[in-house]
């Protein structure tokens, strides 16, 4: 009977003293481990730049129609445009410093918000992770370079798997059963079907994933003709400036570089009451040849905060934005094409929507946008348009222009892009 008492008391004081090791050394480590893997949900900020985004909420919350914006959606909602609708999503830090990355949408997309996360904690050696899921459509994501902590970006769509994990601009588009990834800037890494693909914007720029297939590696990129169309570098030395106005007295309006949605941008401003007439732009020499180019597409963003002129004023030249890009034919012969957008738009629908006075007279009808809202444009094949305006394939791309016309106005371009496609 002793005996089994002392026993019994070795054995709780082993136990005990087991225990005792195993809190020691299991609390600090359950500690540090909930420290460094912790994680916080994110959501996510959708404004709309056209038309009406909806977004299908989780847990069967409903679907919202959204003509302006809606703040703090959450992991496991969908967003959807259609035919006429643009949107911007927005990820910002939960820990409030600056947004880790932006989504431009574009038409007839849908995009849902798979995984959003933060560390809790600073001590945490994780990056932010941001899972999307593209359904059909095209986005453009930006990965931006201010963030203290690294961003990840996956991209998921039917074909395939596209990985950002270094501050840039990417483009990736699901069409006709298969995905699309361009580099514009940084590297990415895609996978399907077992297969890896590594893309940068210098040396393998762009992939593509066919329905079942892995990435096709080595497929020739669109050249973009202009330098620093994202204005990373400022304005100098690749862009100049210009600037006019009716009264010498009245002040000039201004260009700056701003940041807007992650990225930079150039800003046209010039605000006052009772302004004369004026002009500021920026003009970037091209000199390239592009006759053996199958197309030529332009790329920007804009965005029109304020303007005092109904569309582009009387003749349809005072645009808060306007774009043109200057060539020539075979011949020599020196043309220009014009497109401008705004957002005030006349209500009796008296004012013209396209340059009345150009030489030769631009068939480019100028575009609607909604005001302070960031819209994309992508233009169609220039070279069909170019030979069609001027009756003659175009042989030089001399240059480009954007710039803000008219008496008062505050307007935003980013991403200006000239891509040439052999």
């Amino acid at each position: 009977m002793r005996h089994n008492r002392e026993r019994l008391a070795w054995s709780v004081l082993i136990t005990a003293c087991g225990l005792f090791c195993a809190l020691a050394v299991g609390i600090p480590l359950g500690l540090r481990w909930y420290l460094l893997n912790s994680m916080l949900e994110g959501a996510a900020n959708v404004d709309t730049t056209n038309g009406t985004l909806v977004v299908e909420l989780p847990d069967q919350l409903g679907r919202v129609g959204v003509t302006d914006s809606l703040d703090g959606i959450g992991e496991g909602s969908t967003v959807t445009t259609d035919r006429s609708s643009e949107g911007l999503i927005e990820f910002p830090d939960p820990g409030g410093e600056p947004a880790l990355g932006a989504l431009q949408i574009y038409g007839n997309t849908q995009v849902g918000l798979q995984l959003m996360q933060s560390p809790r904690f600073g001590i945490s050696p994780h990056t932010h992770r941001i899972v999307l899921e593209l359904a059909a459509g095209r986005i453009r994501a930006r990965v931006p370079v201010d963030v203290v902590r690294p961003v990840s970006l996956t991209v998921k769509t039917p074909q395939g798997t596209a990985i950002f994990e270094q501050p840039g601009s990417y483009l990736v588009e699901v069409i006709q059963n298969e995905t699309s990834v361009v580099v514009r800037e940084g590297k990415a890494a895609v996978t399907a079907q077992e297969k890896w693909v590594y893309l940068d914007e210098e040396e393998n720029p762009r992939t593509v994933i066919p329905d079942g297939q892995g990435p096709l590696d080595g497929l020739p990129a669109e050249r973009n003709l202009v330098a620093d169309g994202d204005f990373e570098g400022g304005l100098f030395p690749d862009w100049t400036q210009r600037r006019q106005k009716e009264v010498a007295e009245q002040p000039d309006a201004q260009v700056t570089i701003t940041t807007v949605s992650g990225g930079r941008a150039a800003q046209f401003s010039r605000t006052g009451v009772g302004l004369n007439w004026a002009l500021v732009g920026i003009r970037q020499e091209i000199n390239r040849d592009v006759r053996e180019l199958s197309s030529l597409r332009l790329h920007l963003a804009v965005q029109v905060n304020s303007q005092d002129l109904f569309n582009c004023g009387a003749l349809g030249t005072e645009c808060p934005v306007m774009v043109k890009i200057l060539y020539e034919d075979g011949g020599g012969g020196s043309y220009e094409w014009l497109k401008g957008f705004y957002a005030n738009l006349d209500p009796s629908g008296r004012t013209p929507t396209r340059c009345v006075t150009c030489s030769p007279p631009t068939t480019e009808e100028h575009d609607h946008v909604e005001s302070g809202g960031l819209r994309t444009y992508d233009s169609p094949n220039l070279i069909e348009v170019f030979t069609l305006q001027s009756g003659a394939a175009p042989a030089v791309i001399r240059a480009i222009e954007i710039y803000a016309s008219g008496h008062s106005f505050d307007s935003l371009v980013s991403e200006v892009e000239l891509l040439a496609q052999e």
